[in-house]
């Protein structure tokens, strides 16, 4: 992506550095047409509402001029590891790098569901079991190359308990479950 000499820009994790503009744009925001935001003069503590200058063009010839964007999400993170809440696929525990080798849209480290049922059960637990010592990405739960005692303590960490489960849900909208895995 190309930068003109003003453009104000931000950095998320998932795409790197963009345009301010076009992540508000993604974000929703309305009533950017014709203008370029130039820079971030104020945020507020929670990111709601940010202000800065820009050129705006919308009536005729460019004119610099200030600008406020207010009602964004807030910038939560309940876990600490630098995802927003709203798109963290593991609000409870810290996983930066958002690994998901399975695709269902749990981080690893919170996704003990290894059949797809969306169910945490006896059948995880063995299939767990069956891949201990393996490089196995999806049984490898705290990432560190290889499915071991380590993945099976992460497994019977509180987070599974039901309570986390009813609010882990994903994009698709299917609740994970959870019925007693052993110890």
């Amino acid at each position: 992506m190309s930068f003109a000499d003003r453009d104000a820009a931000v950095w998320t994790r998932s795409s790197g550095m963009i345009k301010l503009q076009d992540y508000l744009t993604a974000r929703g925001v309305e009533g950017l047409v014709g203008w370029r935001l130039e820079n971030v003069a104020a945020m507020s503590d929670d990111a709601t509402t940010i202000a800065g200058f820009g050129t705006d063009s919308r009536l005729g010839p460019p004119i610099s001029r200030g600008w406020v964007v207010s009602g964004l999400p807030p910038f939560d993170d309940t876990d600490g590891d630098s995802i927003l809440d709203r798109i963290d696929n593991c609000r409870a525990v810290a996983n930066a790098n958002q690994s998901d080798t399975d695709g269902d849209r749990f981080g690893n480290v919170c996704d003990g569901d290894f059949n797809g049922d969306c169910i945490v059960n006896g059948v995880d637990q063995a299939i767990m079991q069956s891949k201990a010592g393996t490089p196995d990405a999806d049984t490898d739960m705290n990432g560190d190359g290889v499915t071991d005692a380590d993945d099976s303590d992460v497994a019977r960490e509180p987070l599974w308990d039901a309570p986390w489960a009813q609010r882990l849900e994903n994009l698709r909208g299917r609740r994970l479950m959870i019925a007693g895995l052993g110890t």
